[in-house]
């Protein structure tokens, strides 16, 4: 798909997206996973008894708004399949799979030394989320005016994007949903698409925008927003 010439996908010069199928995680690999949703209040499984009272193989549990600010009472029996240590949760959260961006690998890490405590070791990645932007009785989508100003850079958590990959015709980029998922195949599902060096230096500079507030004088991403400032207006 020809991406329009008043986006930053015509405007960068070479393909956007590219193929590659070295197995890795660099910042630009397209992947899926689990993204929750965060304006759905999570439900905590709390054990309440067991099936079998001589068995720890099944419990019966119940499910209860799991609200931070709210206490939250422990297992009322111990159950060996859902062990939970003190300040620990179950919870069950909604979410769906969806296309995610990898914005940064894990740094190297300190060597391990006996007694660390694991999570100072686990290999993780930092993902922004892919939200299907299309109107099509599917999914509620987003407006054309609105799609036009975000294709225009107007918002630095937002970018316009085709994916190389089923769905949505078009799709945004959520970079303020960056989070952190663990670097394994039950976490994430790799593909061989990855942005090319210049697509990844963009979003790389426009990830420096949300979290600073910063447009670096020179950069790609000041040049895009001063060519479509005509169009996105004041």
């Amino acid at each position: 798909m020809t991406a329009p010439t008043d986006s930053i996908q015509a405007q960068i010069g070479g393909a956007w997206w590219t193929t590659d199928k070295t197995k890795d995680y660099r910042p630009g690999r397209l992947v899926h996973t689990w993204v929750p949703y965060i304006d759905v209040v999570p439900q905590q499984l709390r054990p309440v008894g067991r099936v079998d009272p001589h068995g720890h193989a099944q419990a019966e549990a119940e499910m209860i708004p799991f609200r931070i600010s709210q206490r939250h009472p422990p297992p009322s029996v111990p159950v060996a399949g859902l062990t939970l240590r003190d300040g620990e949760y179950a919870v069950v959260q909604k979410g769906k799979v969806r296309p995610a961006l990898v914005i940064r690998a894990q740094p190297a890490a300190p060597p391990a030394a006996a007694g660390d405590a694991k999570w100072l070791h686990v290999a993780s990645l930092l993902v922004a989320p892919f939200f299907g932007a299309d109107r099509d009785g599917m999914r509620a989508g987003v407006a054309p005016d609105l799609l036009d100003q975000v294709r225009w850079l107007k918002w630095p958590q937002f970018l316009w994007d085709q994916l190389p990959v089923s769905g949505s015709s078009v799709s945004l980029l959520r970079l303020d949903r960056a989070f952190t998922v663990g670097r394994h195949q039950d976490s994430v599902s790799w593909t061989e698409h990855v942005l090319s060096a210049n697509a990844i230096e963009f979003v790389q500079q426009q990830f420096v925008w949300l979290n600073s507030g910063v447009i670096v004088e020179g950069s790609v991403l000041q040049m895009a927003r001063d060519e479509f400032s005509p169009l996105r207006g004041p």
